[in-house]
C-alpha cells in the first residue's frame, strides 16, 4: 500500500479512466510525497488534475514534469498540450503538442514504445485541428459523479 511505483501505476490507469479519481489523487499524491523528482509521479498528478478539470493544477504539475530530463516525453507533453488548451492557452497548448511531436520524431526505431505512434496521431490530429481553428480532440473529463467525489 506505501510502495510508490505501485501507487503511481494504478493511479493513473484510474485518473486516466476517469474513475475513482479521489483514490487516484491520494495514490499518486503518495507516490509524489515519496518522489518529488519522478517526473512520471508528476505527470499522473497533473493528469488526474486535468481529469478534475482544475487545470491550473494540471499545468503546474506537468510543466513540472517537464522540466526535468526524464519528462522530455511525448506523452508528458501531449498531456501539457490538452491542459493548457482547456486553461485557455491555446498557443502554449499548440507549443506543447509541437515539442511532443518533434520529441517522437527525434526518438531512434528501437526506442519508440508502441503507445508513442498513438500519441502522435493524437497529436497531429490536435495540430491540424488548430490550423483550421477547429477545436482539437483533447481527453475527455471525468464524469461529474468522479469529478465530484475528489473534490
Amino acid at each position: 500500500p506505501r510502495d510508490p511505483g505501485l501507487n503511481n501505476d494504478l493511479g493513473y490507469t484510474l485518473a486516466d479512466r476517469g474513475e475513482q479519481l479521489e483514490r487516484a489523487l491520494r495514490m499518486i499524491t503518495l507516490a509524489v510525497a515519496a518522489e518529488p523528482l519522478n517526473p512520471a509521479y508528476l505527470d499522473s498528478l497533473g493528469w488526474v488534475y486535468y481529469k478534475l478539470g482544475q487545470f491550473e493544477l494540471a499545468t503546474k504539475y506537468l510543466e513540472r514534469a517537464t522540466r526535468l530530463r526524464a519528462g522530455q516525453d511525448p506523452i508528458v507533453y501531449d498531456h501539457l498540450g490538452d491542459a493548457e488548451y482547456r486553461a485557455g492557452r491555446r498557443d502554449a497548448a499548440r507549443a506543447a503538442w509541437e515539442t511532443a511531436k518533434r520529441l517522437f520524431d527525434e526518438r531512434d526505431e528501437d526506442q519508440r514504445r508502441p503507445s508513442d505512434r498513438d500519441v502522435l496521431e493524437a497529436v497531429q490530429r490536435k495540430l491540424e485541428a488548430l490550423e483550421t481553428g477547429a477545436a482539437p480532440p483533447v481527453a475527455p473529463l471525468a464524469a461529474p459523479s468522479e469529478a465530484g467525489a475528489a473534490r
